[in-house]
């Protein structure tokens, strides 16, 4: 994200850039959080959002879609604020 705000770089300026940014960077979160879930079978959704720096309703969106993609085979718990690895 640094890189992307850095007014040095001048990424967001480009019109194709920012046509794909945001699938690049859905994409990109994706396959950060499977590597952060892969050593753990419990975790925090917390810990996970810092990690990746967003909202905590973001990591739940990109894990449900690992969760539905078969990515990951895993169940979120909303209430108490874990994902449990099967």
């Amino acid at each position: 994200d640094k890189l992307l705000t850095n007014p040095s770089y001048k990424i967001l300026s480009d019109a194709f850039i920012r046509t794909y940014l945001q699938d690049l960077l859905r994409n990109i979160r994706l396959q950060v959080l499977q590597n952060l879930i892969r050593p753990y079978r419990c975790i925090s959704l917390e810990f996970l959002a810092k990690e990746i720096n967003v909202e905590r309703d973001e990591v739940i969106s990109l894990l449900v879609q690992l969760i539905l993609d078969e990515k990951i085979a895993a169940r979120i718990d909303g209430t108490e604020g874990f994902l449990h690895v099967d």
